[in-house]
């Protein structure tokens, strides 16, 4: 009996492994997704336009990266908790008659939301470095063929920044997939970080951490190589007889209002968990209560 028990408990410990693997792999992909959705439109609009304050924006895109994203989880679980500010604020003005939970049940979407908004600026980097090496002579010539619009972008200007995208992509995968602190505040321990950590305390009896940290090597050295076999032998030669320096043009002015409005929109999203940090620093008490 004792034999057949200890057999069904390392059926069950391999059983929420893989599980763990699985979320940990859906989360931090769908992170990955999310962030490369949020910094194409911000690196096309700020590489392919000029405008007044362009450099104030470029700084300000990476502010979110200042503080690490589990601080800002202390204040997002502050703020959209059950009975946090922005549901008493809602049902303040009448706006909802009961709590919204907010992420679905759990820590995964607050996970990936807080993720998502400390990460965005890395993927902006690699994608907006990318997008201004590419040759403009390249994209004329693609339209003097009869291409333009999403099919330019698809077949033309995404394949040359994808050596760019693909190493952004990397580091925001292997960011996300080993981030520690984001999941413990949330209290969501279906990840391979939370899971390495929970063994460690009885690392002698349980081998488990030492073989989640070789997985999380080897995860990472088979992206390393992946990156370099697929886009390895893609190197453009941008430098081509006419090149000019940028395809950037001037903004109109209902252009430059989209663009501000919407980074200043996204820099404080980004921005409002880590001032409900700051306001849980000097409040006394915060319960029931929108302020």
């Amino acid at each position: 009996y004792d034999d057949i028990a200890a057999v069904a408990a390392i059926s069950s410990v391999r059983s929420t492994t893989r599980y763990k693997l699985f979320t940990a792999k859906a989360h931090s992909t769908i992170t990955t997704i999310a962030t490369t959705i949020l910094s194409l439109p911000i690196a096309f609009f700020l590489v392919r336009y000029d405008f007044r304050g362009k450099n104030f924006l470029n700084g300000l895109i990476l502010v979110p990266m200042v503080l690490p994203p589990f601080v800002g989880a202390i204040g997002m679980k502050q703020m959209f908790a059950r009975f946090g500010s922005i549901n008493l604020l809602l049902l303040d003005i009448g706006f909802i008659d009961q709590p919204i939970d907010w992420f679905g049940g759990g820590g995964f979407w607050g996970v990936v939301i807080l993720e998502v908004l400390h990460l965005y600026p890395i993927m902006y980097l690699n994608v907006a470095a990318s997008l201004a090496n590419i040759d403009p002579s390249l994209e004329e010539a693609a339209r003097n063929l009869g291409s333009s619009g999403f099919k330019l972008f698809r077949t033309i200007t995404f394949p040359l920044m994808l050596p760019g995208y693909f190493a952004g992509a990397i580091i925001v995968f292997i960011w996300a997939f080993t981030d520690l602190g984001t999941p413990l505040i949330f209290n969501y321990r279906q990840v391979v970080a939370v899971e390495i950590f929970n063994a460690i305390e009885d690392i002698n009896e349980n081998p488990m951490a030492y073989a989640l940290v070789v997985f999380v090597l080897l995860l990472t050295l088979f992206f390393f190589y992946l990156s370099k076999t697929l886009l390895g032998n893609k190197k453009y030669d941008m430098v081509a007889r006419g090149h000019v320096s940028s395809a950037s043009k001037p903004a109109s002015n209902g252009m430059v209002a989209v663009i501000y409005t919407s980074m200043l929109l996204l820099t404080g999203i980004a921005m409002l968990p880590h001032f409900s940090v700051i306001l849980t620093s000097i409040t006394e008490h915060w319960f029931m209560s929108v302020l």
